[in-house]
């Protein structure tokens, strides 16, 4: 019989930590060319739901503030960038489309962004992010920061308005109007926006915040009278943003939205018989703040502030809790994780394994060192165990460390 004894002092304990170096999923390069990046949040999100990265807060680099816009596409999508001008968004394929409302970053293949929209004005300007270039004039309004995403216009109620031309792609249903609204005073009727024939009072479509402070929107036919219209059950507060959806499917149908809930409406019916037409060849606006009342004249105006203005025919299926909570910068909703340095490839320690200088907890098969070799457990004085399966007790517990047994 092998006698087995125990080298006490001299026992050889062997603590090894192994590391394992990993990359990222395949991400086109983009490490090489980019020193950080921060993970775009999305699994809240369909891909291609135009998002502005982080909220309506935007993100900073090196202290500098950015407010830009893109969309989630598929894994890896994220903000890569060296310094506050020099960043993309990327996923691990391909470079992403990205709008800097604000910031100092460059613009990239902006418009792409916007495929389903006719309209789209940040109201930092008022330019149209669409490929439909249908900028805006302002007359009166003045931008203010008591915005919802960086910058807002602010309407006294004079006369202020924006006016826009607009696509003949806006008769194409269903249409998605989207805005922030910050009313000043209630009680009274304002003008939202109008969309109309600009010789005549009638054509096109129109959205009040009405003297009971509720939202009225208006299918309108060739006169003023001919009309559908739907009023919310739900008022909207003064002196607060608002965020308001109305999804018009061209066919006597309206749904509506306040801060991503729907809101229930009712339907007033006056003679319009189908979906809005513009006659041909009119000069027609969209109006935003105002609405024309012929002879110059301007009425019902806006007082308040309005931020971001947007009409889409394509994408209304989106859930308008999506937009909302991205506004917010809920998160799984295109909020940013952590920087990751990319100049130092990351590092995770293998999870720690049986072996001789381990913890004892870490290995089974402990029995006592008599003869009978009896079950042994915590906290494993003096326990000894079959290393290899061969029935000699080769390894031992001392310590609450794995150490070798040497052999006779």
């Amino acid at each position: 019989m092998k006698k087995k004894i125990l080298t006490g002092g001299i026992t050889l304990v062997l603590l090894t930590t192994m590391l394992l170096l990993f990359n990222s999923p395949a991400s086109a390069g983009w490490e090489q060319a980019y020193s950080y990046r921060m993970n775009i949040s999305c699994e809240n999100l369909d891909d291609g739901v135009p998002i502005v990265v982080n909220g309506s807060g935007g993100f900073t680099i090196n202290g500098h503030k950015q407010i830009v816009w893109t969309f989630c596409s598929g894994a890896g999508t994220a903000v890569y960038y060296n310094d506050e001008t020099d960043y993309i968004i990327a996923n691990n394929i391909e470079k992403l489309p990205m709008e800097v409302e604000f910031g100092d970053g460059a613009s990239y293949n902006p418009t792409q962004i916007w495929g389903d929209y006719v309209g789209v004005y940040h109201l930092t300007t008022c330019v149209d992010s669409t490929s439909n270039s249908l900028d805006g004039t302002v007359t009166g309004a003045t931008s203010t920061d008591n915005a919802q995403t960086y910058k807002a216009y602010h309407f006294d109620g004079s006369s202020d308005r924006i006016e826009a031309g607009v696509s003949e792609m806006w008769e194409q249903y269903p249409l998605k109007f989207e805005f922030n609204i910050y009313p000043t005073v209630v009680s009274k009727w304002l003008t939202i926006f109008r969309i109309q024939k600009q010789t005549e009072n009638g054509y096109g479509y129109m959205a009040f915040l009405s003297n009971a402070n509720k939202i009225q929107f208006y299918a309108l036919g060739m006169s003023s009278s001919v009309y559908d219209r739907w009023e919310s059950a739900s008022t909207i507060p003064a002196n607060e943003y608002t965020h308001i959806e109305i999804i018009y499917n061209g066919d006597n149908d309206v749904t509506m939205y306040f801060d991503g809930d729907e809101i229930s409406v009712s339907q007033t019916k006056n003679g319009l018989n189908g979906a809005v037409l513009f006659p041909a060849g009119t000069n027609t606006k969209l109006i935003i703040g105002a609405r024309y009342y012929g002879g110059n004249i301007y009425s019902d105006e806006f007082t308040g502030n309005i931020d971001d203005f947007k009409i889409n025919n394509g994408l209304v299926a989106t859930s308008a809790s999506q937009a909302y909570s991205n506004q917010l910068g809920t998160s799984g909703f295109g909020n940013l994780g952590e920087v990751e340095d990319l100049t130092s490839p990351p590092t995770t320690t293998l999870p720690p394994q049986c072996g001789i200088g381990s913890g004892c907890s870490l290995c089974s098969g402990w029995v006592t060192k008599e003869v009978a070799h009896t079950g042994c457990g915590e906290p494993y004085t003096e326990c000894v165990r079959d290393d290899n399966g061969d029935g000699i007790y080769d390894q031992v517990c001392c310590g609450g460390t794995v150490n070798q047994v040497m052999v006779l």
